[in-house]
Formats: C-alpha cells, sequence, structure tokens
C-alpha cells in the first residue's frame, strides 16, 4: 500500500502530508494522503454514490480543496497534520519559522474546539467551514468562510 502512495504522489495524483512533530513523528507515525484536485475524488466517489455524497465524503473534499491551495500558495512553509490526541486534533498543521498555525476545516463547523484543545504552542488557529457566514475573530482564533477561502 505504501508503494502505491508513493508512486500516485510521484505521479501528482497526491498531495502526501507528513505528521506533525519531530523527526520520530515523521519516521514512526503514518502519512495522510489527499487528491492533487477534488475533482479526482469525486469522480470515484460519483461511482459509489451518484449525486448525493454522504457529508464525510463533502469534507474529504474540502481538505482536498484546502490542501491543493495551501501547496499552490506556500511554497515555503511544511503543511502537515497533527495527530497527538484521540479526541480532537486540528486537520492541518502550518509550520512557520515563529509558531505554527492551526488549521481546521469543515462543511458545516463553527465550533473552535478541534483547535482549542491542542497541546501545540500556536500563533493563531484559523476555522474554514461553510457553516460560518462572516469573518469573526476572537482571541487568537479566526473563522473563515469557506468562500472567502476560496479567494486566494
Amino acid at each position: 500500500m505504501a508503494n502505491l502512495i508513493d508512486i500516485l504522489a510521484k505521479s501528482e495524483l497526491l498531495n502526501v502530508l507528513m505528521p506533525y512533530g519531530g523527526l520520530d513523528s515523521k519516521i514512526l507515525k503514518n502519512k495522510k494522503a489527499f487528491f492533487m484536485s477534488p475533482s479526482l475524488r469525486r469522480a470515484l466517489l460519483s461511482t459509489l454514490y451518484g449525486q448525493r455524497l454522504p457529508e464525510i465524503h463533502k469534507s474529504k473534499l474540502i481538505e482536498d480543496i484546502v490542501v491543493m491551495y495551501l501547496k499552490r500558495i506556500l511554497t515555503d512553509s511544511l503543511i502537515s497534520f497533527h495527530s497527538g490526541s484521540k479526541d480532537s486534533n486540528p486537520d492541518f498543521v502550518i509550520e512557520t519559522k515563529d509558531k505554527p498555525i492551526l488549521l481546521e476545516v469543515g462543511t458545516s463547523k463553527t465550533s473552535l474546539k478541534q483547535l482549542g484543545k491542542t497541546n501545540i504552542d500556536k500563533r493563531y488557529g484559523l476555522l474554514i467551514s461553510n457553516g460560518i457566514t462572516s469573518l469573526q475573530v476572537s482571541e487568537n482564533y479566526l473563522k473563515i468562510p469557506l468562500s472567502w477561502f476560496f479567494l486566494l
């Protein structure tokens, strides 16, 4: 399975993210794969579900879109995912020269719970969701509508 994922990543069909943390985490923990384009995932899922996708698959499509945008825009930053606790983890961690930026993505999320419970010393947290209709700022968290994120 790992060989297949490596081949798909080299052929630029998948974006593969490493886990956040030190060298041990990057070596010992599993990687996470996202389609290079959400249309690839949608085409594969349409053979199973037709036009009606379950909510879990819609949120995976949105994660594919976010990774696609971040990989294109943030060429100097390392994008990874956090798998520290079983309860709640942010979807993505953008590693910067200062402190990392935590990112949570969803279809109808409005809660900062997954960003607030992590033990990562962060600069700030971003929540990108369809459930948010306008920009909201609270402490060091920013809630952004998904449609605004697409403007990048």
